[in-house]
């Protein structure tokens, strides 16, 4: 039976059970503490959910997700499984209450059960990624003028904004409690920016995007180098795994390969 969960007693236990014995893996909740987080945040969250699967009011699965309505939009924050058939009924469970919704799941590679629900639901998989951590980060100055983005960037930081995904440029720039925006200048143009997720202790580089044109400059550098500055209680980042030139250029700056993961979109 799966049912709305509104007390993190009836499934904190089994996902915290699932991930400390690794039979299920969600990339981001890899500790106690983001666990509660997260189911907490989709308990309180006024449009975010979290679904229990209970057999004989035994959890056998949890899932929590971001919720945006207005534009049909599901991300699942959080999924620990039993087994394949609490997948599946997950998934005829969003296609009968979220229709013509797009569902992203992040998904482990090695989490081959989820990878094999998501093949058979036609899910779009985008490039793999790794994840990379920094837990004491150190920097140096550089030439190339990076600052926190000022009114007159914001237009063409939107036009050159990385449109694949639903974070835009304008959302990005309406949600100040989570993002702070640097800038690379050339003369008086935009050349480069990052997007800084620092909602978290251990801050996130979210996106970072140099005018190809303007690659293999150092303009890339600058960027982490002053992310690395706002962010002394560690950093961390993906990385497409087939993006040799950025992957060399976190290694250089000191971080650690973690899991990788794929980002996969389901209609529902």
């Amino acid at each position: 039976m799966v049912r709305a969960v509104e007390d993190i007693q009836e499934v904190f236990e089994f996902a915290c059970e699932m991930s400390i014995s690794k039979k299920s893996i969600y990339p981001g909740c890899d500790s106690i503490s983001k666990i509660r987080q997260l189911i907490q945040k989709g308990i309180e969250n006024e449009n975010d959910f979290v679904l229990g699967f209970f057999e004989e009011d035994v959890c056998q699965g949890v899932f929590a997700f971001c919720h945006e309505p207005a534009d049909h939009y599901l991300e699942l924050t959080l999924g620990f499984a039993l087994n394949k058939a609490v997948w599946k009924d997950l998934m005829n469970y969003l296609h009968e209450y979220y229709q013509k919704y797009e569902l992203y799941v992040i998904c482990a590679s090695v989490n081959e059960t989820l990878r094999e629900v998501l093949n058979e639901e036609s899910g779009l998989f985008q490039n793999e990624q790794i994840e990379m951590q920094l837990h004491k980060p150190s920097f140096k100055e550089t030439k190339t003028p990076v600052h926190l983005i000022e009114e007159k960037d914001k237009e063409p930081y939107i036009a050159m904004h990385n449109k694949d995904g639903w974070w835009t440029g304008s959302r990005i720039l309406e949600r100040e409690d989570l993002f702070q925006v640097y800038i690379a200048e050339d003369g008086n143009e935009i050349v480069g920016y990052l997007d800084l997720h620092v909602k978290e202790k251990v801050h996130h580089v979210f996106d970072l995007l140099v005018k190809e044109n303007m690659r293999e400059k150092g303009i890339g550098r600058a960027l982490m180098q002053k992310a690395m500055m706002e962010s002394q209680d560690g950093l961390s980042l993906e990385v497409d795994s087939e993006n040799e030139i950025a992957y060399g250029l976190y290694k250089s700056l000191g971080f650690k390969d973690g899991l990788r993961k794929t980002t996969v979109i389901v209609k529902c």
